[in-house]
């Protein structure tokens, strides 16, 4: 299958890469970068329309600056070719929105760039999550991107969740806590750190089954501790594994059984991007706020009398009026009650006015 590379974003040359690999695809196509040294022979095209008007091409790789990403998966979308696409697409879900609604209409594969989650981990961890999980707890260290798609590959779609940052928007280099539920039941937490040195631990913890999953790093190595309830612990460990070779081959199978159920679909991107702005409204509205507190003085006690007796007269007064629609006479009560509130406003002067011996 011959295919195209939108611009040169580090995944999109990564599965491009991996693609021409297999020996069963050939980029005949570049725009916006130089052609890469795997495929020395891609033809460099200034403008997108070109590219998306050679019938040869079946497959385009949206790697664009994410101003223009949007749009380069619009069009590619429009003229029925088969897109994979650099992960994330945008900020917001709307973006995404807008890409299925044309996909759908089109029928073409479209996926997103998210191998993270096909590590054989995560499929391992899948399994032990189905015996009654409780609580799935993830460290990240130094990792500055979210995790949504492998807390939703271990237990399930995500239903609630809450985050706490030390300001009302939290930018990657500052810690965060997130807590939140699964569909299924189960709940998990999150705890993101920035450090010098990265590293990821995943825990999960059950009714009958605890494990703890250490990694995967960038060479994919993972190593999975996991017991069953009084069992003893049982080792399961990867010492490589190339995402870009899994992302692959997952596109082949796609791509020879169009109906068949796919790991990563792109639902998995929409559902990334509403929890991302999910996480960053709940972070905004359950700040804490710090309370500025009025300092005691001397006059605070009779000036908060005063106001509590110049709020009754306001009512009593108009009551009075009202009453006075069917009763004239009692107009005159309104005098005697003006009267006593200027001596207790006369009262309140004559105090304040006396001077206040010196302080030793």
């Amino acid at each position: 299958m011959r295919f195209a590379l939108l611009g040169n974003h580090s995944d999109g040359l990564a599965i491009a890469r991996a693609l021409v690999a297999t020996g069963r695809h050939d980029l005949v196509a570049v725009q916006d970068s130089s052609a890469p040294e795997f495929a020395l022979g891609a033809a460099i095209v200034a403008d997108l329309e070109e590219i998306l008007a050679d019938p040869a091409i079946a497959l385009v790789i949206v790697a664009g600056a994410e101003s223009i990403r949007a749009e380069q998966l619009r069009r590619a979308l429009q003229s029925e070719r088969h897109v994979l696409c650099v992960h994330p697409l945008a900020h917001k879900p709307e973006l995404a929105y807008q890409a299925a609604v044309i996909q759908a209409e089109t029928k073409v594969l479209l996926l997103p760039l998210m191998p993270d989650s096909l590590h054989p981990a995560f499929t391992r961890l899948t399994e032990l999550a189905k015996k009654k999980m409780q609580l799935l707890r993830l460290d990240r260290r130094g990792i500055e991107s979210l995790c949504w798609d492998m807390l939703r590959r271990v237990g399930g779609e995500i239903v609630e969740l809450v985050g706490f940052a030390s300001a009302e928007e939290w930018t990657q280099a500052e810690p965060l806590l997130l807590n939140g539920k699964f569909e299924k039941g189960g709940l998990f937490q999150v705890t993101v750190l920035p450090g010098v040195e990265q590293r990821q631990e995943l825990s999960l913890l059950g009714a009958e089954i605890e494990a703890e999953l250490t990694g995967p790093a960038s060479d994919g190595g993972a190593q999975l501790c996991w017991r069953m309830k009084n069992g003893d612990w049982q080792e399961e460990a990867w010492n490589t594994w190339d995402r870009w070779a899994a992302m692959a081959t997952l596109v082949d199978d796609a791509l020879e059984n169009p109906t068949n159920e796919i790991r990563i679909s792109w639902q998995d991107e929409v559902r990334y991007l509403e929890l991302d702005d999910a996480l960053l409204r709940s972070v905004e509205k359950r700040r804490a706020s710090s309370l500025d507190l009025a300092e005691f003085t001397e006059d605070s006690g009779p000036k908060g009398t005063l106001t509590l007796i110049g709020c009754g007269m306001i009512w009593l007064l108009l009551l009075i009026f009202a009453l006075s629609i069917w009763l004239p006479w009692i107009r005159w009560a309104i005098v005697p009650l003006l009267v006593g509130f200027l001596a207790l406003l006369a009262l309140k002067w004559l105090g304040s006015s006396r001077p206040t011996a010196p302080t030793k």
